[in-house]
């Protein structure tokens, strides 16, 4: 569509509508030409010097004038300089030492009797791209748990890959085995293991450059270490429920394991589990809620992960009052003699040394009082009986 100004106007732009355009107008006198190449858009690396294309024919030559994103205007004779501009012979618009703040639509305007034409010409300067999160020092993970490396960067249109230590690369947002990399340039590792210490290498790479991010990683692990344990002995009281503690540290979690004292096991794993009278729960208390004289015996806690196991083992007795004998002797010039049998352990015959000064404690006084009641009379006796004389 052209008005009676002269404008051509294009509707419902498409693809298809590139092209040059001759303006030509005509009288008697003769006939005037002024041609427009097709709008294009520009772009430049940073501080490097960019170009922007304008030529225009006619007759009589048309004026070249451009419009920059801030509304400036450059025009008059060609071969105009100003400090970081100049505008060329052939209508060319230079910028010396581009920047990212030279991004903008540009408008190139040719100008002469005829008429006036203009083309839109978009410049965006590429800047290299920079990394803005850099860690210091070493990156250090959990093992079994998931590692987040970050690398954010500041740039057009940047790609971001990564490297792992063992030289596997992920170049895109994509999620392959226990490695995702996001959309923001976050690298995720899921469930790390010991294999994964190194150093992780990303690229933020576009058209100006590329930067580069190193980053070392290692895996915290260690052995378990009961820093909890049972005692050496523990002694039991019949109907009283027994706790035997056992708490470890490690990396990954230990589990924790009883060992009975037939040589069975008792295992944290899953859900609280009981067996007969004992119960283990998940933190690893063994808990004896009715022990017996089956329970005595030997104990041990076991700790264990991918790195190691440690032990702590513990000897379960009993408190018990095995017999007591009490008979008084008929003679009257000896002692009285008891028999006060005291032991402590699952079976008298077994051979385990008894306990005998915590016994003693507790039958002290009933000896006490046999020796008063059966010495007490003869010794009365003697100081109130008569002396006799040989004639």
């Amino acid at each position: 569509m052209v008005p009676c100004n002269g404008t051509l106007e294009i509707r419902n732009v498409r693809p298809s509508d590139t092209a040059e355009f001759i303006c030509m107008a005509q009288n008697d006198g003769g006939e005037a030409v002024m041609l427009v190449p097709n709008g294009k858009s520009g772009d430049s690396s940073s501080a490097r010097t960019a170009v922007l294309n304008c030529s225009a024919d006619g007759q009589p030559m048309p004026e070249i004038i451009w419009t920059l994103p801030n509304r400036t205007l450059f025009s008059g004779t060609p071969g105009f300089k100003g400090s970081r501009y100049h505008l060329g012979a052939d209508g060319t618009f230079v910028i010396y030492n581009s920047s990212i703040e030279d991004t903008g639509k540009y408008r190139c305007a040719a100008k002469n009797k005829v008429g006036y034409i203009e083309k839109l010409v978009i410049f965006e300067v590429i800047q290299k791209p920079y990394i803005l999160t850099r860690p210091k020092g070493i990156i250090q993970g959990i093992f079994g748990q998931s590692l987040f490396l970050h690398c954010l960067t500041d740039g057009i249109q940047p790609s971001i890959s990564w490297t792992m230590p063992g030289g596997f690369v992920l170049a895109r947002p994509q999620v392959s085995g226990r490695y995702h990399l996001m959309e923001n340039g976050t690298l995720v590792v899921h469930e790390t293991v010991i294999h994964d210490r190194g150093n992780y290498v990303c690229r933020s790479k576009n058209d100006a450059g590329e930067a580069v991010l190193s980053v070392p990683v290692v895996i915290i692990a260690y052995p378990p270490r009961i820093t909890n344990g049972p005692p050496p002995t523990v002694r039991r009281v019949a109907g009283v429920p027994v706790y035997l503690t056992c708490v470890a540290n490690g990396i990954p979690t230990p589990e924790v394991n009883w060992e009975l004292p037939d040589r069975s096991i008792l295992s944290t794993t899953g859900k609280e589990r009981p067996v007969g009278s004992e119960l283990l729960h998940t933190q690893g208390t063994l808990i004896i809620r009715n022990p017996s004289r089956a329970h005595s015996g030997n104990y041990k806690c076991i700790a264990f992960n991918y790195l190691g196991r440690d032990t702590r083992p513990t000897y379960m007795t009993r408190y018990g009052l095995v017999s007591v004998n009490i008979k008084p002797q008929k003679d009257n010039m000896n002692p009285a003699r008891s028999a006060c049998l005291w032991k402590s352990g699952t079976d008298w015959t077994s051979g385990e040394p008894g306990q005998f000064p915590v016994a003693w404690k507790l039958i002290w006084p009933a000896i006490l009082i046999l020796l008063l009641y059966n010495c007490l009379p003869n010794v009365l006796k003697r100081l109130f009986q008569s002396p006799t004389f040989d004639n």
